[in-house]
């Protein structure tokens, strides 16, 4: 449903390109001879069965006269057809390319403007073999393996004034860098040495040291060979561009890597890895895939080696027993972990934790029993006699949201990284998967924090310097991590990510926010808790051009906290886009260098805090227990002000612990002046505990964990269990359906199913062990049955009963979580409705959740054009107070004239059905303004709708009115004065237009 969530924000997207600079905003920036950056932007053909040899376009005038810009035709009558591909970074790959990569070469071209004609130096980096051209004119052609250094090869080429075209052939498996800089240019290298395996045969291989002997005088190279566990097994050391012949007679088979070592001019370490394989990688790998068949699921290393067979399958391209030859270069890296696992096994605990080492993380989330991981690479000195600094780095959002084995450089052994630091300093570099997509919410921030706390047991980290950073949705995750856990952090760096409504929404629409709506905009902001940063420096970075996440979003952000008095750095990047905002020509690894300079503070004098999540209401020494509304956000104002005196003032808390340790004399009172009132409290086992005079807390009440919401349910470990006792053979077919949907889009979003039972399956010691999400009330689910009135909820055929309050509406659905009556320290959500077509309206996934205790929903969705909230088309939707009772302060009733407006859906009627004449108006092509392309077909007597792998059926709701359950919006098709269909508007789950074509 990826298509749906991408139009759903297409708005955003599109009003997010920044505002057109006038005179009065403009700014020099200072003068350069040369722009240094690498081509990003490139035009993609391919791939073809061919070499770089031949010439594979087939088109009139060779390929030397491909254009991009010029329709072509090939020989056998076929159209040219380039793809646009802009690269993250300054590493071009072939990512764009379709067809047959493996066996074929691709073609890369891009458009150099240049004010006059005259001389310019081109800089080409490539993986093995490449072909360039310039206007026509070939101006290289390289032979042979190598690896991939920036700016190797360097090529005098003369421009024509206005549009030049560079033309780049290479293997469509590999990648290459250019850049075109003024004549005579001189430049500081992009990389210290590039070294190369250059020839290899079974026994004998051969490593050039650099790219050339230019820089021969510069300090030399240290060749090393290592078996798997760390063993230099080779050394040899060599001046820069000499050929070092490393002979492996007599070594054992498997997987090695070259280590390649020298020092820069400010004497700093710099480390280049190279892959080599002894023998038969196929052999090696079948027995990785036995050893992985036999393995336990649960042990750590048992699923791990699982997951490395299937990481085989998928680079081999084909099942292991069908792969020929000896395709080492593509599994060289599971193969090498494997080994070092099995080194573990067989008693070398420092095989992977090492000087050196790459480790993958590995854990099994207890949310819903699945197989989790992180790759870690430790530093080159390491030793775990010292604490070393420990960085996380956040990914962004994965459009195609693979399983894990195809998610980016999941293979990758070592990091593009600097070896070294400032003083010789080096780190644990770590990057959690974050249970993929989840913008670090939830699931995605557990998965941080349990890595984090991974990494602590596995290696040795310095409490003191832990750092967070990460791009794109990376850097929503650091500010959504950080400002939940910012005690953790020494320095956060986020890099184009995070928003606020307060720079989204125009001045009117701000104030026409109800006091609920403008609350939930407040919670939904990045920086809702950001308070609690008040001792943790921020490095912000973000490009003014970016067109995916507007730069005003983030200049509100550093505004909001420059205001504070808050240790901000903020650099803005003119002319940048939504990209990689560092280059290996101008700023490399700039935020760990920024990072090595900070230390936290573990015992901070002045600790604030804010959050409407009781979940993650701690900072440091502070910590609420209760708050007493959950519609408003907690702050806290907490300082040590002199010897055994802390000012704490608080507001929407009932009571709070404070752990002070060291920053108090534990043997003696201490005065407390809480909200103005003093007292004097002797702390008990380290503990400070203030409750306020109002505070009534019952048998049942909401903690930190499980503070409440739908939304907090899918951070416990939980079970579906679907009800099966419904005489109402219409009401159990829609639960099951329900159910179905959540369990499909959970596996397709996390890539296993959730646990799933019937009513009639589970045990009393499951539904103890899990949150439940029961489909189905009383009548429906033998559960839910079971714990009658022990769960606060009934149904009626004319209304949903919430703790004796009766909301009057026929055909509605509720979700309701509560805690579970088999285990007051799980959930249970339950999904019921009065009747059957209460169900039909309303989608029950497993992202985007409520935010409320309870919603009681009839099927109401925003008509196309129509700004609403779901709190506004809801019936109503609600919180429990702290004891989990109902308050009716605490409900948000739907907004009648919103409600009245909007779409109401219901279940198909046979009237509504069209005839197939009129279905068949529909079927075509169609694009929504983001380039998206939507098919609509007929499937008898059923229209489907198609974007890329996605598809959902369109259920009629009258006219020429549909709605699609798989995706939750509701269409309308549009025509012209002739009924010829023109389009379609589509509204709810994503509000956008599309064009037939």
């Amino acid at each position: 449903m990826k298509w749906i969530q991408s139009a759903a924000a297409l708005a955003a997207v599109l009003s997010c390109a920044p505002a057109t600079a006038g005179l009065k905003d403009e700014m020099r920036q200072p003068w350069q001879r040369d722009d240094v950056g690498y081509i990003r932007g490139w035009k993609v053909a391919g791939a073809f069965r061919c070499d770089l040899v031949r010439d594979c376009l087939d088109i009139p005038g060779g390929e030397s006269a491909a254009r991009p810009e010029v329709e072509q035709q090939r020989a056998d009558g076929s159209k040219l057809e380039w793809r646009e591909h802009r690269a993250w970074g300054d590493r071009v790959g072939f990512d764009a390319a379709t067809g047959d990569r493996d066996s074929g070469v691709a073609y890369a071209a891009a458009r150099i403007e240049r004010a006059n004609a005259g001389p310019a130096r081109l800089e080409i980096g490539s993986v093995d073999g490449v072909r360039v051209w310039v206007n026509g004119k070939r101006v290289l052609a390289r032979d042979g393996h190598r690896a991939l250094t920036p700016d190797e090869d360097v090529v005098d080429v003369d421009l024509v004034a206005g549009a030049n075209t560079l033309l780049i052939k290479s293997a469509a498996t590999g990648a290459f860098t250019a850049r075109v800089l003024e004549a005579g240019s001189v430049l500081r290298r992009s990389a210290e040495i590039g070294p190369s395996l250059i020839e290899m045969q079974p026994e004998v291989f051969t490593v050039r040291t650099d790219i050339s002997s230019a820089r021969a005088a510069a300090d030399p190279v240290k060749v090393e060979v290592l078996k798997p566990g760390g063993e230099v097994t080779f050394t040899a050391t060599a001046k820069r561009g000499e050929l070092v012949v490393v002979d492996a007679k007599g070594w054992p088979e498997g997987p090695y890597e070259v280590r390649a070592s020298t020092r820069t001019a400010t004497r700093l370490l710099r480390e280049t890895w190279l892959p080599w394989f002894k023998g038969d990688s196929l052999a090696y790998a079948r027995r990785l895939a036995a050893d992985a068949a036999a393995a336990s699921e649960a042990d750590t290393r048992g699923f791990t080696l699982k997951m490395l067979a299937e990481m085989v399958d998928d680079r081999l391209g084909v099942k292991l027993a069908e792969a020929r030859g000896n395709p080492w270069p593509k599994i060289h890296s599971p193969l090498m972990e494997y080994a070092e696992i099995r080194l573990e096994q067989q008693g070398k605990a420092d095989a992977r934790a090492r000087a050196g080492g790459f480790m993958r993380i590995a854990y099994r989330d207890a949310v819903d029993g699945t197989p989790q991981f992180a790759r870690a690479w430790l530093p080159a000195g390491y030793d775990p006699a010292k604490r070393w600094p420990l960085v996380l780095q956040l990914h962004g959002y994965n459009p195609a949201n693979p399983v894990y084995v195809r998610w980016w450089s999941v293979d990758s052994r070592h990091p593009d990284l600097d070896t070294e630091f400032a003083d010789h300093q080096q780190v644990i570099y770590v990057e959690p998967h974050g249970r993929g997509n989840t913008q670090y919410f939830g699931l995605g921030d557990q998965d941080v924090m349990r890595v984090i706390a991974e990494a602590k047991q596995l290696f040795s980290v310095d409490e003191n310097r832990v750092y967070l950073t990460g791009e794109s949705m990376g850097g929503w995750g650091t500010w959504n991590v950080a400002t939940r856990h910012p005690d953790v952090f020494a320095a956060i760096a986020p890099v184009f990510g995070g928003q606020d409504y307060h720079s989204q929404m125009t001045e009117e629409r701000i104030a026409a926010l109800s006091p609920v709506d403008r609350f939930l905009q407040e919670r939904s902001s990045t920086w809702a808790l950001a308070e609690g940063l008040n001792n943790t420096p921020i490095f912000i970075r973000h490009g003014d051009a970016d067109q995916a996440v507007n730069v005003e979003w983030t200049r509100w952000g550093v505004r909001l906290l420059q205001r504070w008095g808050y240790d901000v750095r903020y650099h803005e990047y003119p002319g940048r886009i939504h990209e990689t905002l560092e280059t290996a020509a101008s700023n490399p690894d700039v935020a760990i260098a920024w990072f090595l300079g900070h230390t936290r503070d573990p015992a901070p004098r002045h600790v604030r805090l804010r959050s409407a999540e009781l979940r993650h209401a701690k900072n440091a020494w502070v910590a609420v227990e209760q708050m007493a509304s959950p519609m408003e956000f907690a702050d806290v104002d907490a300082e040590v002000i002199d010897r055994n005196v802390i000012r704490i003032d608080t507001r929407n808390v009932l009571q709070l612990v404070l752990t002070p340790g060291a920053l108090v004399d534990a043997s003696q009172p201490v005065r407390l002046v809480w909200n103005g009132a003093a007292r004097e409290l002797q702390p008990a086992n380290g503990e400070l505990r203030l409750t306020d005079v109002s505070y009534r807390p019952g048998k049942l009440v909401k903690n930190a964990a499980l503070p409440g919401t739908i939304l907090d349910f899918t951070t416990t470990p939980f079970a579906v269990v679907v009800g099966t006792s419904s005489k109402d053979p219409q009401m159990a077919a829609a639960l099951r359906a329900k159910a179905d949907a959540f369990v499909e889009q959970w596996r397709a979003w996390q890539k296993f199913p959730p646990r799933v039972f019937t009513d009639t399956e589970i045990t009393a010691r499951d539904m103890a062990a899990y949150s439940l999400l029961l489909f189905g009330g009383a009548d429906e689910n033998r559960v839910t049955a079971s714990f009658g009135a022990k769960l606060p909820l009934r149904l009626t055929r004319d209304a949903v009963v919430i703790d004796g309050h009766a909301f009057r509406t026929p055909a509605a659905m509720v979700q309701m979580v509560y805690p579970n009556p088999a285990n007051a320290s799980r959930y249970v959500w339950v999904v019921a409705a009065n009747s059957s077509a209460g169900l039909f309206g309303v989608q029950v996934g497993p992202y985007n959740l409520p935010e409320w205790d309870f919603v009681v929903s009839d099927g109401h969705l925003p008509a196309h054009g129509q700004i609403a909230t779901r709190t506004q088309t809801a019936v109503a939707s609600g919180h429990f107070d702290y004891n989990w009772r109902y308050s009716p302060a605490l409900v948000a009733a739907g907004d009648a004239a919103v409600r009245a407006r909007a779409n109401q859906l219901r279940p198909p009627r046979p009237e509504d059905t069209p005839s197939v004449a009129e279905l068949d108006r529909y079927v075509g092509k169609y694009v929504i303004a983001n380039n998206t392309a939507v098919e609509i077909r007929r499937d008898g007597t059923k229209l489907v709708v198609t974007v890329g792998s996605d598809s959902g059926e369109l259920l009629p709701q009258g006219g020429p009115d549909f709605y699609m359950p798989a995706f939750d919006v509701w269409l309308v098709f549009q025509q012209d004065g002739s009924r010829k269909v023109t389009g379609f508007t589509s509204a709810g789950g994503g509000d956008f237009e599309a064009t037939r074509q």
